[in-house]
């Protein structure tokens, strides 16, 4: 009986491990297809004059803040960047352009844009992740392999234990 429960108890520890790395990978899963196989966007435009700040982590990404997000005046663009940009500026940006309408990962970020700023975002609307180019953002496929690695390293100890 107490080596059914052991047995039982690992089961669920690996269990809950997997679960919770499938829950932090999942989202960021287009990250790693972009670090292998993207292609850059080049946006140019004129900054505009509302910008919030994320604090932790973008969504689909493992970039930590602050991130400056920023709209491009007369285009249905905004921008995310660990660099602090000022209102107006022109700028030639490049980096992955993802989803910004309803419905995507950055459904908060836009929220705060229509519900506090007030401001009217297009549903085909797109944020550009500045800087984040093809085989330049390693945390991407290193975070990865060490989730998997430990994951396989915890599955391969909990297998190997007959007690």
């Amino acid at each position: 009986m107490k080596k059914w429960k052991q047995s039982l108890g690992r089961f669920f520890a690996v269990s809950l491990l997997a679960v919770g790395l499938v829950w932090i990978f999942a989202d960021r899963v287009p990250s790693l297809v972009y670090f292998f196989s993207g292609k850059p966007t080049q946006i140019t435009g004129i900054l505009g004059n509302r910008a919030g700040t994320v604090s932790g982590f973008l969504p689909g990404t493992f970039w930590f803040g602050p991130i400056q997000v920023r709209n491009v005046l007369g285009q249905p663009y905004f921008v995310a960047s660990n660099k602090e940009y000022q209102a107006f500026t022109q700028v030639t940006l490049t980096g992955r352009l993802v989803d910004f309408g309803p419905g995507s990962g950055f459904q908060a970020i836009r929220n705060f844009f229509q519900k506090r700023l007030g401001m009217i975002i297009p549903e085909h609307a797109q944020l550009l992740i500045v800087g984040e180019e093809p085989w330049q953002q390693w945390r991407y496929p290193i975070l990865f392999a060490l989730a998997l690695l430990l994951l396989l390293v915890v599955l391969a100890w909990n297998l190997s234990k007959r007690s």
